[in-house]
């Protein structure tokens, strides 16, 4: 059986307590740095031990865009893509530091969240 999480019962809003806070604080600060970095700054400021794959989870802002292949930020169809044609969104990486990363993006009249995971090396 598996173990069962325990209740957060400190104070959310500190990241001495909150180690997920932690992990947001120090990223923003951050945003460019590796997640081993990371992981060493939120250790150093808030006592917090963390791995690598606890910072990737938390790595999210807007998707930028390269040059102005996307008009409006949003996919392009592309006819000459595989046999029938398929959807295309050309995704900058710049600043983001080796690892996985996931796309997440809904569909117009959809409500489910859609995810496209890629890597950077």
């Amino acid at each position: 059986m598996a173990k069962k999480a325990k209740a957060f019962t400190g104070d959310r809003k500190d990241p001495k307590q909150n180690k997920s806070l932690a992990i947001r604080t120090v990223l923003k600060s951050m945003p460019s740095k590796k997640a081993t970095e990371v992981a060493a700054e939120v250790k150093k400021q808030f006592g917090h031990a963390v791995s690598v794959n606890q910072i990737s989870t938390f790595v999210s802002g807007p998707v930028q865009s390269s040059g102005n292949a996307n008009p409006d930020n949003n996919f392009r169809f592309d006819a000459e893509l595989a046999n029938t044609g398929g959807y295309i969104f050309n995704l900058s990486t710049k600043g983001l530091s080796t690892g996985t990363y996931n796309l997440n993006f809904r569909v117009s009249g959809d409500s489910f969240l859609y995810s496209a995971p890629f890597q950077v090396k």
